[in-house]
């Protein structure tokens, strides 16, 4: 599995059927997409704008249609590509689980009225060690393979509390901090992003309530 696919398993909740903060997962799937092209070497960075010199595929196609868009499109900051197409993002990588069978997806309705996919993982087991590889770079303060930082960092940056409680996160600020630097330029890019939103969800409640 490609990092965003991965990271989609992580932020589920295979008791519940379900996977929370969804507009939020959106980003830190898409800066999961730009960190692995990243570190397979298809992106680069050039004054705070990823860049590719020649769209060589992966041979995975979410990545590769990342690649392209890149590749075609004017230069732009790490921080909008994070953000752009990120809810089209959630929906393909979802699809791409279900078609492998790594996740099954059935629509149901909230109080008859709102739809809500309830996602069911179906290795459970699989999910969990990952999960806890994953909560091992971070609680045991160390640096793994590439790819293990990586969805470490995201993991914590992208605050998904199945994977990172808030209290582990604060505890372990400063490596998380260290892991985030290793993986390329989508990572600060994603806190940046992380933090526009709970700022603007801040000035919501506060503005409502005054």
């Amino acid at each position: 599995m490609n990092l965003p696919e991965q990271l989609y398993l992580l932020a589920c909740d295979p008791e519940r059927r379900r996977v929370p903060e969804r507009d939020k997962l959106g980003r830190v799937l898409r800066a999961a997409a730009l960190t692995d092209l990243v570190l397979r070497g298809g992106l680069t960075d050039a004054d705070g704008r990823p860049v590719t010199d020649s769209v060589k595929p992966t041979g995975d196609q979410l990545l590769d249609e990342v690649l392209a868009e890149v590749s075609r499109d004017k230069p732009r900051k790490w921080r909008a590509w994070v953000s752009r197409n990120h809810r089209p993002m959630l929906k393909q990588v979802q699809a791409n689980l279900a078609r492998t069978g790594a996740i099954s997806v059935r629509q149901r309705r909230v109080l008859g009225l709102f739809p809500v996919d309830e996602v069911t993982v179906h290795d459970a087991v699989a999910r969990e060690r990952l999960r806890e590889r994953v909560r091992g770079v971070v609680i045991e303060e160390r640096t793994g393979a590439a790819e293990e930082t990586a969805l470490a960092a995201l993991a914590a940056t992208g605050e998904l509390r199945l994977v990172l409680t808030a209290r582990e996160r604060r505890q372990h600020k400063t490596h998380i901090k260290e892991l985030l630097a290793a993986v390329g330029p989508a990572g600060p890019a994603l806190r940046k992003v992380i933090d526009g939103l709970k700022a603007a969800h801040s000035a919501a409640v506060h503005g409502g309530g005054g």
